[in-house]
């Protein structure tokens, strides 16, 4: 099982325990220059979203 194969079948399970919990999961992506998030429901629609572009956000946060 190489590198990819393994990370894909980590979040597969860590995806299917949240639904199976009915919880709301975080998605993080990190740059070198800004971070992005999103919370997800257990069906898979994003309730909400921030990122460091935000103009809000930036003020409060140093990346």
């Amino acid at each position: 099982m190489d590198k990819k194969s393994a990370r894909l079948r980590r979040s597969r399970k860590a995806r299917f325990s949240a639904k199976r919990l009915n919880k709301t999961r975080a998605s993080v992506h990190r740059t070198n220059q800004h971070i992005y998030i999103q919370a997800i429901s257990p069906e898979g629609a994003v309730l909400a979203s921030a990122s460091t572009l935000d103009k809000a956000l930036k003020s409060k946060v140093k990346v």
